[in-house]
């Protein structure tokens, strides 16, 4: 049977439940994880899927320089990282809700034709929102310079020896 009485209703998440902060939770896990070589949970390797960020190799190489990188790096990216997963899981909905709809029957031509051109509509507020955050982008651009900053910083603390291994092991990408 179909849903059709749906209703605007308001839900409260108590602190720390919101994606942002299980986002930073995450990460925090994470970078930890790395810093005493510990193999990932599976909630961990879910969000490093989840986005398309470098969210490993920034946490590897904030955790490197020290603890306080890395709670800097969190707190700045988790909301970027959060919207990013936000918008693929929205999208994702999408896809489902039109693939269950495609080949049912149970709405008229014109009441189908509605249903699509909302789900069209539906997809294109998703879009505005993804590109009025263009600053975000500009951000995790930041990010990627900083965490090549960091990468030469700690080549150039190493021994001659090993920074030219870096620099081979870098050549080879």
């Amino acid at each position: 049977m179909a849903c059709t009485n749906l209703t605007n209703k308001t839900i409260q998440l108590g602190a720390n439940n919101g994606l942002n902060d299980r986002v930073i939770v995450i990460m925090t896990a994470i970078a930890d994880k790395v810093r005493n070589r510990q193999a990932l949970a599976s909630s961990e390797i879910g969000l490093l899927s989840a986005t398309k960020i470098p969210i490993y190799k920034i946490l590897n190489v904030a955790s490197a320089m020290s603890s306080s990188v890395v709670t800097n790096q969190t707190s700045k990216y988790a909301d970027i990282v959060a919207k990013d997963i936000l918008y693929s899981y929205i999208n994702d909905l999408l896809d489902m809700v039109i693939a269950s709809t495609t080949s049912s029957t149970f709405m008229a031509s014109d009441e189908d034709k509605e249903y699509k051109k909302g789900v069209a509509e539906a997809r294109q507020q998703i879009a505005l929102m993804k590109s009025a955050n263009f600053n975000d982008l500009s951000r995790h651009v930041d990010m990627i310079r900083e965490t090549q900053l960091y990468e030469r910083m700690l080549v150039a603390a190493m021994s001659p020896a090993l920074a030219e291994s870096m620099r081979y092991a870098g050549s080879l990408r």
